[in-house]
């Protein structure tokens, strides 16, 4: 193999491998305050602007994957739709050198089937290949297939968060509702460590797709959108599941929706990465997040070999390649992470209901500090003021709200 300038790439001569990269979560649009954040930049500076800085860290790959987390539509040239982004973000994304990106994750069908839809006719228009469309045939999930090198490659996408609040999701994407998980408020300990029992029974759909899939094609991908947000650790659930999928079929699983980059398990043979944390998202409040790129090499249903690196990020909302301190610091915490996935005392340590806790915690915590960031940042840009006056009132309803006893979360 000859080295890249941030990890390594499969030699020209060899034709019969081939060489995969992925990030994690990527967001077109303003996620903490209209008019500041990635789809504000994009608006003033052109949406091939957040992929500047990138100096060559995605480059050389024959198959590079995101989770686009968000909608396109041309609403957002005149009005602020949250995770929205301009359709040019489809051709920008393009040229940067994606070729396929998921839809099958909880804010893709936030704004309606008609916005999805303009979603998906900008990115078919750039060139992109869309995986978590519902199929119309024999499977659930639409498949796509990639030939590269004479390989095979099927990839497979689903999503089993934030679907109670989204009406006929599932007749536009691939949801799961029959998972082993609970994404619930309501939490019953007991009642997760007997699901587990029940794993051969849980995420029909996929297991049906994969194996179905598997008998078509050198290798299968699978992407699902799972786990609890803000934990550096899957709950251990989703490693069940995980491996479930391997047992079906699956050659390689590349998780998102967690927001932190997670550890990487090698079960059977096969890679599974269970999150990559954000690639492109605002920072706020963080004044920095790092997220990671994911490689590596497939021959058949075969990975030769794999590697990883941080991808970081601020105010600027431009991914680049970090330095080494903040890469061994970022390597530091996947291998804890990915020592904790396949302890022994796993089914303890990574209990469903404790890693949601955890999640309960961040979530809580990040709210506080971003009110702090929010009036510390008005100071500043007085324009700001209409947008923290709106989230006040969305805060105020919320409450309002909770006080009558409705499950609802800030």
């Amino acid at each position: 193999m000859n080295r890249h300038k941030y990890g390594w790439i499969e030699s020209m001569q060899n034709d019969s491998a081939v060489y995969i990269k992925a990030v994690g979560d990527l967001c077109p649009g303003d996620f903490s305050v209209d008019g500041f954040g990635v789809g504000s930049l994009t608006k003033r500076k052109g949406c091939d602007y957040p992929f500047k800085s990138l100096d060559g860290a995605l480059d050389g790959a024959d198959i590079l994957i995101a989770n686009l987390e968000g909608v396109l539509s041309a609403r957002c040239h005149n009005e602020y739709l949250s995770f929205g982004g301009l359709p040019e973000m489809a051709a920008a994304l393009r040229a940067a050198g994606f070729g396929i990106i998921t839809l099958a994750n909880n804010h893709a069908f936030e704004h309606g089937a008609e916005v999805l839809e303009e979603t998906i006719y900008y990115c078919k228009k750039a060139g992109l290949k869309i995986c978590g469309l519902r199929d119309q045939g024999q499977y659930y999930c639409e498949p796509v297939v990639i030939e590269k090198k004479g390989v095979s490659l099927g990839i497979l996408a689903y999503n089993w968060v934030g679907l109670w609040d989204q009406v006929e999701i599932d007749k536009y994407l691939a949801t799961i509702s029959d998972g082993l998980v609970n994404y619930t408020w309501d939490r019953d300990r007991e009642k997760d460590r007997l699901a587990r029992q029940l794993i051969q029974e849980k995420n029909e759909y996929v297991i049906q797709d994969v194996k179905r899939l598997k008998n078509e094609v050198d290798g299968v991908i699978l992407l699902p959108h799972w786990g609890y947000e803000w934990t550096p650790y899957p709950p251990y659930g989703v490693t069940l599941e995980a491996r479930s999928f391997i047992d079906a079929g699956v050659d390689l699983i590349i998780g998102s929706h967690p927001h932190v980059a997670q550890g990487i398990e090698v079960y059977r043979d096969k890679i599974i990465a269970y999150s990559l944390g954000n690639f492109l998202f605002d920072p706020e409040p963080e004044k920095k997040f790092h997220g990671m790129v994911f490689e590596c090499v497939m021959e058949k249903d075969r990975i030769v070999k794999y590697n990883y690196f941080a991808i970081a990020s601020d105010d600027r909302c431009q991914p680049e390649r970090p330095g080494a301190a903040e890469q061994k610091k970022f390597k530091q915490k996947i291998e804890l992470s990915a020592s904790a996935i396949i302890s022994a005392s796993a089914e303890i340590e990574l209990d469903d209901d404790l890693i949601y806790k955890e999640f309960e915690k961040s979530y809580n915590r990040r709210k506080v500090k971003k009110i702090k960031y929010l009036f510390v940042a008005m100071l500043k840009h007085p324009s700001m003021i209409k947008s923290v006056f709106r989230k006040v009132i969305n805060l105020l309803e919320l409450i309002f709200r909770r006080l009558q006893g409705q499950r609802v979360r800030w």
